[in-house]
């Protein structure tokens, strides 16, 4: 997603980021797609809602996935590039929206692991990166998700 930096973790939980829309949900092409590999991409004008909404830059978004097999289970990983034809006139936010669904959120075997302690599944807002982990007791799945730092 790609939205104004000054939208609030309230606008999100009230669905209110204003993203750009075609790169959060529109289609994109796939340049290459192999067994281990996959390659896809959008180019468009970026325009965020809310905003002027005559066109913005032109936006080439590239979201390349991988797949190997790691101990234990497997890794699946996202790199986003973004490359803009000029320069921004203000800063943007980008965030990757992830769904991983282990049902019956309110058990207390399904939560997040924080720095503070075990959230349960509805927990809203934001923790310290780069890793956030996931466990389901019940179906025996862990899930870390890691966004290095730049």
């Amino acid at each position: 997603m790609i939205f104004d930096p000054a939208r609030t973790h309230a606008d999100y939980e009230a669905l209110e980021l204003r993203e750009a829309v075609g790169f959060a949900g529109g289609a994109f092409t796939v340049k290459s797609s192999a067994p281990h590999e996959a390659e896809l991409f959008r180019t468009d004008f970026l325009t965020l809602q809310g905003k002027n909404q005559s066109a913005g830059a032109k936006l080439l978004l590239v979201k390349q996935f991988s797949f190997s097999p790691a101990p234990h289970g497997f890794e699946a990983a996202c790199e986003v590039t973004l490359k803009f034809k000029e320069t921004l006139d203000k800063p943007l936010a980008v965030g990757i929206e992830s769904v991983i669904n282990f049902l019956a959120p309110a058990e207390p075997d399904r939560f997040f692991e924080t720095p503070a302690g075990r959230h349960h599944l509805r927990f809203s807002g934001s923790l310290p990166g780069p890793i956030l982990r996931m466990e389901d007791g019940w179906q025996r799945v862990r899930v870390a998700l890691h966004a290095p730092l730049v």
